[in-house]
Formats: structure tokens, C-alpha cells, sequence
């Protein structure tokens, strides 16, 4: 299975875009486990994948939900007990992981590249 270049783009951008740029101002950054908190987080995530078709949206939603639910206490923990080091490696590793399995995602579900050439389009 081969990726396109633009592909590869469009997942890292839109993960960006997802987990920073697109999360309401009262989701903090540490979730502390909170679980009502997590799913809000997570399904502001995930509306944008949309664009993708539902399937890889719910997959993005549910692999995010779960890799956010382990690694935000440890991370909390980190911050209060001023382990900066430490507290960047778990960043690190987080977000590796999530766009990892976004790839994951794609060569599992694929895309619905009716929407994403029509997104594409956009740009040309």
C-alpha cells in the first residue's frame, strides 16, 4: 500500500489542527483522568476528521479517547511534581502515538476520498 505525499499532510495537519487549534478554551490542558472532560476534548477532536468519512471520525475518536484517558494523569503527576523532562518524553511519546495510529486508521478504514478530493481541491 503506497500513501500519498499530500495524505501524509493532510493527517499530520489535521492532527494539529484537531488537538491544539480546534479545543473550546475551557478544556484544560491536563484532564486529570476526568473522564467528562476527556469525551469533550475527544469529540472536538474528532468532528474535523469528519472530513474523512465517519468511520475514520469514530476510529480517531475512540483510539484518541483511550490513549488521552492513560496518558493524562501521568502527565498531570509530571507537571505538579516539576519532572519537566519527563513531562515532554510522555508529550512526545502521546503524540506520536496518536499520529501513528492515524495511519493506523487509514490503512484500516481508508478515507472517503470523494470528501477528502473535494478538501484537496481547496488548496489547488
Amino acid at each position: 500500500m503506497t500513501i500519498q505525499l499530500s495524505l501524509v499532510f493532510t493527517l499530520i495537519g489535521m492532527h494539529f489542527f484537531s488537538d491544539f487549534l480546534f479545543q473550546p478554551p475551557k478544556v484544560p490542558t491536563f484532564r486529570g483522568n476526568l473522564p467528562r472532560k476527556v469525551v469533550t476534548h475527544c469529540l472536538c477532536y474528532a468532528i474535523p476528521f469528519f472530513l474523512l468519512g465517519v468511520n475514520f471520525m469514530v476510529m480517531a475518536f475512540t483510539t484518541h479517547f483511550l490513549i488521552d484517558l492513560c496518558t493524562d494523569n501521568i502527565l498531570g503527576k509530571l507537571w505538579r511534581a516539576k519532572r519537566a523532562r519527563w513531562h515532554m518524553l510522555v508529550v512526545g511519546f502521546d503524540q506520536s502515538l496518536h499520529i501513528a495510529l492515524l495511519f493506523f486508521i487509514y490503512w484500516l478504514v481508508g478515507v472517503d476520498f470523494i470528501v477528502y478530493n473535494s478538501l484537496l481541491s481547496l488548496f489547488r
